[in-house]
């Protein structure tokens, strides 16, 4: 009989050995998920941030113009940032937003300019008054049904087209797709109606919608104008 003890070491199983390389995994997955996670609620929490700030920016604008005759930006459309302005009235009414005008950054939360439609008489430079009516309207879905009116005659509208990006011009040049939705279109067609709701995922199929608008109240916007002195009482 030997009288050392069995020294024998006995080695790990390939089992073992996946069993411990599968836990790693999840660890690590749940680290980079959680990492994930916590990038896009500070994106999400960017871009709002900044369309409160494009907001109160297009309220400036109109207030810095000369006494008695108000009005806001036109859209950039060459992508430099300025507004293109015609002798009185806007080269277009929607495209991007004038960043440089407005002295805001140049893009959105993921890389792509904001979108930016303004009413014809909020923008021609001869002023808008108390009288002054937008053209433009925001609803809950596509086609603004009844009872799906968010808001109307609205002066300005800027639009972020969200994560996906569709619609949306990207800040190195070109367009990303178009959209898939119908919500998603409505925002990206060149027309006056826009739509804003509760974001939804549908794995990039028919449905999905994570665009972020802000707009501008006609009546918050005149209030302010009055406050600034910037309109008479009697227009």
């Amino acid at each position: 009989m030997s009288s050392h003890p069995d020294r024998r070491i006995r080695g790990f199983t390939l089992i073992e050995i996946s069993i411990v390389i599968a836990l790693i995994g999840f660890m690590l997955g749940g680290v980079v998920m959680t990492v994930g996670v916590q990038r896009r609620q500070q994106q999400e929490t960017e871009v709002r941030r900044t369309l409160a700030d494009i907001r109160e920016a297009l309220i400036g604008f109109a207030a810095s113009r000369p006494e008695g005759v108000p009005y806001l930006p036109c859209p950039d459309t060459t992508g430099d940032g300025v507004e293109n302005r015609g002798s009185v009235n806007c080269a277009q009414a929607e495209g991007r937003l004038p960043w440089v005008s407005l002295g805001l950054g140049d893009s959105d939360s993921w890389g792509n300019r904001f979108r930016y439609r303004v009413s014809p008489e909020f923008s021609a430079n001869g002023g808008f008054g108390l009288s002054a009516m937008g053209v433009l309207r925001v609803c809950l879905r596509s086609g603004c049904a009844s009872g799906e009116l968010l808001a109307e005659r609205i002066p300005a509208v800027v639009v972020s087209h969200g994560r996906n990006g569709w619609g949306a011009w990207r800040v190195g040049g070109g367009s990303a797709p178009a959209p898939s939705s119908s919500d998603e279109l409505e925002n990206a067609d060149g027309g006056d109606d826009f739509v804003s709701r509760e974001h939804s995922d549908a794995g990039g199929a028919l449905g999905e919608f994570d665009d972020r608008l802000v707009w501008l109240s006609p009546h918050v916007l005149k209030h302010r104008m009055l406050q600034l002195g910037r309109l008479p009482e009697a227009f």
